[in-house]
């Protein structure tokens, strides 16, 4: 009964129906160009990203970083078109740094903490260069088993003006303030950014593996 009058009152009301009709045309019409467009925009963005090999930093608040940084890092290695993936702490926070043959008094570089193995190809690609020595150990073996409890490498690398600076070369001995004492690093690498300009002209950077730093700041309760 209710079909029967819907059908009579749109051959009655051929102008309305008429008018109906064209909306709902015009309304798929847009819907379907929209999700074309779309679908369009996102595919040419893959497109660029895959074509530019684009380097994504994730930032979380400072000084805290990321939490879970590690198995984050892990995850997203895994994903597709990912070439590599590394934890690192790029502190706003400085050190203090010192050397036996150093009479100018102790420097304050800003950290920068490293996963060894995987970190060495994105600073590669990202304005340094490794001109002498790396780390010994490709892992962070402080970080063991998801805590804090691993052993310390005391290893330390320096930019080439603050190595210059301190009178120290790889494999000589710097020590660097932590929770108040002076503490033994060896020099395991030198290097020198490629990028030019402020490295060498009083800001320094220095290079630990992760966990240690994250210890050296007394933020090893994040992951």
């Amino acid at each position: 009964m209710a079909i029967s009058m819907a059908l009579r009152n749109l051959s009655r009301r051929k102008g309305r129906t008429a008018a109906v009709l064209v909306a709902v045309a015009l309304s798929s019409a847009l819907l379907f160009a929209t999700i074309s467009i779309g679908n369009g925009l996102v595919s040419s963005v893959k497109e660029r990203i895959d074509m530019t090999n684009i380097d994504v930093v994730l930032g979380g608040d400072i000084p805290q970083g990321i939490s879970n940084g590690h198995s984050i890092s892990r995850d997203m290695e895994g994903m597709e078109g990912v070439l590599s993936s590394s934890p690192m702490l790029f502190s706003h926070r400085t050190v203090r740094i010192d050397s036996e043959s150093n009479t100018e008094g102790a420097f304050t570089p800003f950290p920068v903490g490293l996963v060894p193995g995987s970190a060495r190809h994105i600073l590669s690609e990202s304005g340094f260069e490794a001109v002498d020595g790396w780390f010994s150990n490709p892992d962070d073996p402080h970080y063991a088993n998801g805590t804090y409890n691993g052993p310390w490498m005391y290893e330390i690398g320096l930019i080439k003006a603050l190595a210059q600076r301190l009178g120290v070369g790889v494999g000589d001995s710097v020590t660097v303030n932590v929770d108040g004492s002076w503490v033994l690093f060896n020099v395991s690498f030198i290097m020198t950014p490629n990028f030019g300009g402020v490295a060498g002209e009083g800001i320094y950077f220095a290079f630990f593996y992760l966990s240690e730093l994250q210890s050296i700041l007394g933020l090893d309760m994040f992951d």
